[in-house]
């Protein structure tokens, strides 16, 4: 099969986001429609080859991915947290696809049997959507957080310098993220201040102190 569109057609009903084993978060999407196609089918049987396509409606589906927070160092000097796939996983259950295959009269034939194509096309789909999680995901976040610079626009053309100087915290109880916390105007750039600024404790709710 060559010529794969995988799309998904509706929104998740139950998404879930929580604690990773290292300091990361597991992001999982349920409940999701999709579909699937193929405009390039080709299949021999015996001497016989069924040429044609293939359309796959899914529903019930699951996708789970599991990122590591890191950092990322500017070019303007500051370090704002990146994210790396450490795994993903794809769940489409069979009984929840709806398999069909066009072309020429072999193919026909091939569609009373669709359910030999069923391992194939299921495993095709899982591959790609995979490979999409774990290739082409770090990279457009990592992208999408360091064209803000570290800073935003907070009131007023008041702005935040958020960027950090270690990595965020995560566990089974919190997430902790120390921000360099500066406000700045906008036309003016950052100053920093003529005194040392005192550091923070992060907040340990496990803690009676």
């Amino acid at each position: 099969m060559d010529s794969n569109k995988f799309h998904v057609s509706e929104s998740s009903n139950n998404f879930k986001f929580g604690a990773g084993a290292k300091n990361s978060v597991v992001i999982s999407a349920n409940d999701l429609s999709a579909t699937f196609h193929s405009s390039n089918l080709e299949y021999s049987i015996l001497f016989f080859k069924a040429e044609g396509s293939v359309d796959a409606k899914i529903s019930d589906m699951s996708v789970s991915v599991e990122l590591e927070i890191e950092t990322q160092k500017l070019t303007n000097g500051k370090v704002v947290p990146s994210v790396k796939v450490i795994k993903s996983s794809v769940n489409l259950p069979t009984d929840h696809i709806d398999l069909s295959i066009h072309g020429n009269c072999i193919a026909q034939i091939a569609d009373l049997v669709k359910g030999l194509f069923m391992g194939t096309v299921r495993d095709q789909i899982t591959d790609n959507v995979n490979k999409a999680l774990t290739g082409s995901v770090p990279p457009a976040l990592n992208d999408l957080i360091a064209q803000q610079k570290g800073e935003t626009m907070i009131y007023n053309h008041m702005d935040l310098d958020w960027s950090i100087n270690s990595v965020p915290t995560i566990n089974s109880k919190e997430l902790s993220l120390g921000i360099k916390g500066l406000f700045f105007p906008e036309s003016q750039g950052e100053v920093a201040p003529s005194v040392a600024v005192p550091k923070m404790p992060f907040n340990d709710a496990s803690s009676a102190s």
